[in-house]
């Protein structure tokens, strides 16, 4: 697979702006308007793309890895390359989500040292503190488990074939994530204060599948290209239509909350992964501004990510805009001034905590 391959890169950049586009309804509050709840979803579906682009290119680097070498230094080789990735910024983010916790006189949650480990959200509700962190949890924690049990599984029966200890992985791992959102329909679903966005979608237990699609359609890819190649428009008709008829049928089978509970989430997914290889083999377009612009989005993503809501939204909403009267700050205007804001940000995070960090994974 290449460093960089340009339909991966559109998929970062849509599922970025989703997840910005779906947050800046904050600062629309009380304005009602055409498409506001289509809006308002865009932010689940933005980070369920994620996982799933992670999937694939994170499942994709373990299969070539650890197909020809089983060690215990490529082991440390992933975490250490994933870690460089992902837990600088992390920690920075984190920081100064605790010291704006403390400049508006907010209560950290009593699990706050959870966070420096991600198991904020483990078993349990994501506290209302670094909401976004509660993906990265999801995340982190698949790619702990996932190369460990690969590793100790194929030194337990060297004789079995390295793909087929991958694919039963995967499978094993899904079939115990629906095991444990089964348990959810007796163990949270029935609270009085029960919220699915944050006792079942925001909790690592429940969604230990989360990326497992994305590793799944990457083991086809490889071993049947020709096909998922040649019927990449069918796979994009075929996900609408497994989403739209899976929804209806699972429903009237098992009712609302079964299907919230425990099918949703992998029927999103499912869903999502059936379009990856359309966006893989996607050429850029002829217009070159558009490809640097989508290079660009895609490249800063996880800085936005991390910037946008928790760090620059909250001082946006809750210091500048309540403490200045700007009279000129009508929403359309504030809304674009507060994405120039995350953009600019994002930009000199990339430049000045990421990429330094990148190097050294080198």
């Amino acid at each position: 697979m290449k460093e960089r391959v340009f339909g991966l890169d559109v998929i970062r950049c849509i599922a970025i702006l989703m997840v910005l586009f779906c947050h800046t309804l904050w600062l629309l509050d009380g304005v009602t308007f055409f498409g506001r709840g289509f809006i308002q979803s865009l932010g689940f579906f933005g980070v369920e793309l994620f996982f799933i682009l992670s999937g694939f290119l994170i499942g994709n680097i373990l299969y070539d890895w650890f197909d020809t070498d089983t060690s215990y230094k490529r082991l440390f080789h992933f975490y250490a390359r994933r870690w460089l990735r992902t837990l600088p910024l992390y920690y920075i983010i984190l920081v100064i989500n605790v010291l704006l916790a403390f400049y508006f006189g907010n209560i950290l949650p009593d699990n706050t040292h959870q966070y420096v480990f991600f198991f904020q959200n483990a078993l349990s509700r994501m506290p209302n503190f670094f909401n976004e962190s509660w993906s990265l949890s999801v995340e982190e924690s698949i790619y702990v488990i996932i190369p460990f049990l690969l590793l100790m599984i194929k030194k337990a029966f060297p004789k079995i074939p390295f793909k087929q200890v991958f694919i039963y992985v995967i499978l094993g791992i899904i079939l115990l994530a629906f095991a444990n959102r089964f348990h959810a329909l007796n163990n949270v679903a029935h609270q009085i204060n029960y919220v699915w966005n944050l006792d079942v979608k925001a909790v690592v237990i429940y969604r230990l599948d989360a990326i497992l699609y994305g590793f799944l359609i990457m083991y086809l890819y490889k071993h049947f290209t020709h096909y998922l190649s040649n019927y990449k428009i069918l796979l994009v008709v075929f996900a609408f239509l497994f989403y739209q008829i899976g929804k209806l049928i699972i429903y009237r089978g098992f009712g609302f909350e079964v299907f919230q509970v425990v099918f949703y989430l992998p029927l999103v997914s499912i869903s999502i992964a059936l379009l990856i290889p359309f966006f893989y083999q996607l050429k850029p377009f002829s217009l070159e501004w558009i490809n640097h612009a989508i290079v660009f989005v895609s490249k800063i993503s996880y800085s936005l990510y991390l910037w946008h809501y928790s760090i620059i939204l909250m001082i946006w909403k809750y210091d500048v805009y309540s403490n200045f009267n700007f009279p000129f700050l009508n929403n359309p205007i504030q809304v674009a001034l507060y994405l120039g804001v995350t953009f600019l940000v994002s930009y000199f995070s990339y430049q000045y905590i990421e990429k330094p960090f990148l190097r050294l994974r080198k």
